[in-house]
């Protein structure tokens, strides 16, 4: 089902078909590149109200049981939607019945700002999934939500072998335990903002820097495809705007249209931004 709901086809869902049916994708709120050619805010949210539509001509609001969504998209690359859509998204929910849950796998344990990105953007889920940061690298994932919908299957309908693992459990404790007492999510604000700084001015320079997005340490830069800008950019993996990353022993890939062009660091020593320009 996990791999039904993603949209990213390499390297997840590409040769494990076939997945569940009745999984449907529309596009997020993305307003640097619009899916429907609208300017925000003139748009009046057009991509919340979308899913009205969606209910006339692809599947009947009474057929869907929830509607699934990352506060701020991951792997397509941190896209933070604008303040209203959310509350709309949420009301048209609420009107017909159909559970919101939010994906905060990626966005949750003081990343943005916050202990989750939800209280930054709005959004009141039904339902919160879960996990990596909650056990700083322990295999753990959480699903908590509103009592009667948390209340509603017997006892021991849910569950698994691995539930409850103690070893864990005393992680995610030690992890919330650390996020208050060294104001975490205080310093994911901090750091976002020494690159959000740095990233401003990389934007008045470079037409190359298209938009700087994203909360507390949850940031993305968006590059615009301006070959002049770097006319051999993947010959040279130092060349302006590139950044290259390893992504396994042997697999290595470059961003260079995408991606942080940049590493802030924050220590006694050094306190400094430095970008990937030559």
């Amino acid at each position: 089902m996990a791999m039904a709901l993603t949209s990213k086809t390499h390297p997840y869902k590409a040769g494990f078909e076939p997945f569940p049916s009745d999984v449907y994708s529309i596009p997020f709120a993305y307003c640097y590149r619009c899916s429907y050619s609208l300017k925000y805010p003139s748009c009046d949210v057009h991509c919340a109200k979308h899913i009205e539509d969606t209910f006339k001509r692809v599947v009947a609001a009474e057929s869907v049981a929830a509607v699934i969504v990352e506060p701020i998209m991951g792997e397509g690359g941190f896209i933070t939607p604008p303040p209203e859509f959310f509350p709309i998204l949420s009301e048209i929910c609420r009107k017909h019945g159909i559970l919101l849950i939010a994906d905060e796998v990626q966005t949750g344990f003081a990343r943005t700002g916050a202990k989750f990105a939800c209280e930054r953007l709005g959004l009141e889920p039904d339902l919160v999934t879960m996990a990596k940061s909650l056990t700083g690298g322990l295999p753990m994932a959480a699903v908590t939500g509103r009592a009667d919908i948390m209340d509603t299957p017997g006892v021991g309908q849910l569950g698994g072998t691995f539930g409850g693992n103690p070893a864990a459990c005393e992680a995610a404790l030690a992890v919330l335990d650390i996020i208050e007492k060294e104001n975490l999510c205080g310093r994911a604000d901090l750091l976002g903002e020494r690159f959000r700084k740095r990233a401003a001015k990389w934007q008045s320079q470079w037409e190359l820097v298209g938009e700087v997005r994203g909360l507390g340490r949850v940031l993305w830069q968006r590059h615009s495809p301006v070959d002049a800008a770097c006319p051999d950019r993947r010959a040279n993996g130092r060349g302006y705007g590139c950044a290259r990353s390893r992504a396994g022993p042997r697999r290595r890939k470059e961003r260079c249209a995408d991606g942080p062009a940049g590493v802030v660091w924050d220590s006694s020593r050094s306190r400094k931004a430095a970008s990937c320009q030559p």
